[in-house]
């Protein structure tokens, strides 16, 4: 299944004034490819991602899966498709505080009442990751690099048909940045479209397709 955004267009109001962040972009993601994203700061590369994931209404042109139009549906069933389909890792630090690394990575199963056997797969993710040895301390005792892998676990909880990622490895030290980029790649060879966000030079080494974002448009 292909998600497709066809003339997205998005703005916004600062100070007063009418700032044109997207304009005109056309995108098909497809699953078994790498899709890297990249700018400079502020180029627009989140907001298009938040576009493409469902969480921010473009200020024109569509978004579609299949015969899905996101955002033609309400907010409760956009919710519930995004869970469905998609993994998202936020960019920064993300985990729920006071839920422990296991029950972090088994949230999204939490949130949709699918908890049968939710367990067993947060704990084959973590062992995948290669944090098995946390799945029960808490998140504010990891390290950066472990809080990514735990997002990533996350993201994958519930076998999304797409990921996101939104600079997946910033701050992240080598080791890292090529574990996580990895777990990535090995997702699109198994035939899942991966979306990311990135300012790494080293993501291009990892990318099927890449795109740069200038003055609102998307180049290739």
């Amino acid at each position: 299944m292909e998600l497709r955004a066809e003339h997205i267009c998005h703005t916004f109001l600062q100070g007063g004034q009418r700032l044109e962040v997207l304009k005109e972009v056309n995108l098909t993601i497809q699953g078994g490819y790498l899709y890297a994203l990249q700018g400079r700061s502020g180029s627009g590369k989140t907001t298009l991602m938040s576009i493409l994931c469902g969480i921010l209404a473009p200020s024109g042109g569509t978004v579609s899966m299949g015969d899905t139009v996101l955002y033609s549906m309400k907010d409760s069933a956009l919710s519930r498709f995004r869970g469905a389909h998609f993994g998202i890792i936020p960019q920064g630090q993300s985990a729920v505080s006071t839920l422990t690394v296991l029950e972090n990575v088994m949230l999204p199963a939490s949130i949709s009442g699918s908890c049968g056997g939710a367990a067993q797969r947060a704990r084959e993710l973590l062992d995948r990751m290669q944090i098995s040895d946390l799945a029960d301390v808490m998140p504010g005792e990891l390290s950066g690099g472990e809080q990514r892998r735990m997002a990533v676990a996350r993201a994958l909880m519930r076998d999304p048909d797409i990921i996101f990622a939104d600079e997946p490895t910033s701050d992240l030290d080598a080791g890292n940045t090529e574990a996580v980029l990895q777990i990535l790649k090995e997702e699109a060879k198994s035939g899942k479209a991966v979306f990311v966000v990135s300012h790494e030079d080293r993501i291009s080494e990892y990318a099927d397709v890449k795109y740069d974002i200038k003055e609102g448009r998307l180049l290739q």
